[in-house]
């Protein structure tokens, strides 16, 4: 788990200010992404989970949507060009492309994972009794107790790398729109996070064979 940096001139709760703050991971992955000539750069897709990380989930979840600008369907070489994707930041981990029986693709995507806060508990228990043996016997401190509990609030980042720029830019556009409340969720796009169908690879490479591809939403549901 990644180490919050503490600043000791600082009191407990002061935040720096953003010049004095170490880059995260977030930014370093946005910027070798953005600044890749090979990669077209659909968008980010962020989640919040406000229950978290007391029902085990991710303070925010986030989903940079990616494809190489020349399209690549060969699920050997998209792994090749994510693994070169990003250099200088630590991989939390992978999911490496492969293909699916009917000719789709499942898709691959690197993990990024970083701390971004934490939360502070402190408790106080008070016992109070009449048979102070007994309650000692079971093992319990008769009086006050204090307690304190930390836990961290945590990012992860996702790079989902799709095989060319249509599907990358139909997926963000549906995703970003389903967040926005403009787009209904639909099943034909649900699983598209994941992985694409034999017969949507087939038109995509069909789309790029005729020439300049429309990016258009909804061009996917054709894959049915």
């Amino acid at each position: 788990m990644t180490e919050i940096p503490t600043s000791h001139s600082r009191g407990a709760g002061e935040v720096s200010p953003p010049s004095e703050r170490p880059k995260t991971k977030i930014a370093a992955v946005r910027e070798q992404l953005q600044a890749n000539k090979d990669v077209y750069f659909a968008g980010e897709i962020h989640d919040f989970h406000p229950d978290a990380p007391n029902v085990g989930y991710w303070t925010e979840t986030v989903s940079m949507i990616v494809a190489p600008t020349n399209p690549q369907f060969d699920v050997d070489k998209l792994n090749v060009y994510m693994d070169g994707l990003i250099t200088e930041v630590d991989l939390s981990a992978k999911d490496r492309a492969y293909e699916e029986n009917d000719g789709g693709i499942h898709l691959g995507k690197l993990y990024y994972d970083e701390a971004i806060g934490l939360i502070r508990i402190e408790r106080t228990e008070t016992i109070e009794t009449t048979e102070l043996e007994t309650v000692q016997r079971a093992g319990k401190k008769v009086g006050e107790t204090k307690a304190e509990e930390i836990k961290p609030l945590q990012r992860r980042t996702w790079v989902r790398v799709y095989p060319d720029t249509l599907s990358a830019h139909e997926v963000y556009e549906y995703e970003q729109g389903v967040i926005n409340g403009t787009i209904e969720p639909n099943s034909i796009h649900g699983y598209t996070q994941h992985w694409l169908r034999g017969e949507q690879i087939r038109e995509l490479k069909a789309q790029h064979s005729r020439g300049p591809v429309s990016k258009v939403i909804g061009f996917l549901q054709r894959g049915k």
